[in-house]
């Protein structure tokens, strides 16, 4: 099961990179809410058992607490990378809010693209800046996807045990 989980955080890992980076390059590709929704709730239903797989982790090692018990026994990379995700999850955040600060939220409506802060000052925009947010919006969504799906992955990660026949010789 655990081996399972892994492959498919690994796959939607990979996924939602090739999503962030399409977004980066200003390439909307996900133009439904659907699509957002389904990413995020499939994360969270595969967080569940990672959790639980993680706590069997922690009765079993004791002494190792923290972000050390998403890597004990992997490779030493594997903490590299949990830190720079971290880093750049807390980077696409700020990046993300500099953005769209002070400009609110934009909806379609009666046809016309229209930027409002809570309901209020709404001004019309075109569709070029309605598509732009909107691609903002995506790539701040599937940066943070990228972490927690490579985070989970990580966590999920048991490296291959060496079998008895390589340890007779």
């Amino acid at each position: 099961m655990r081996r399972f989980l892994f492959y498919i955080a690994f796959l939607s890992s990979l996924l939602v990179i090739a999503i962030h980076i399409l977004a980066v390059l200003e390439i909307n590709i996900v133009e439904s809410n659907f699509y957002e929704f389904l990413l995020t709730a499939f994360l969270i239903i595969i967080s569940i058992p990672t959790i639980l797989f993680i706590k069997k982790d922690d009765r079993q090692n004791e002494d190792v607490y923290g972000l050390k018990l998403l890597v004990v026994n992997k490779p030493k990379a594997f903490y590299s990378l949990i830190i720079g995700l971290i880093i750049y999850g807390i980077f696409n955040f700020v990046l993300f809010f500099t953005k769209t600060i002070g400009k609110g939220t934009v909806d379609i409506k009666n046809g016309m693209y229209v930027s409002h802060n809570h309901g209020k000052d709404s001004k019309k925009i075109t569709k070029e800046e309605y598509q732009l947010y909107k691609i903002n919006e995506l790539r701040f969504g599937s940066g943070e996807w990228v972490c927690c799906y490579t985070i989970i992955a990580i966590a999920l990660y048991q490296p291959k045990k060496k079998s008895s026949k390589a340890n007779k010789s």
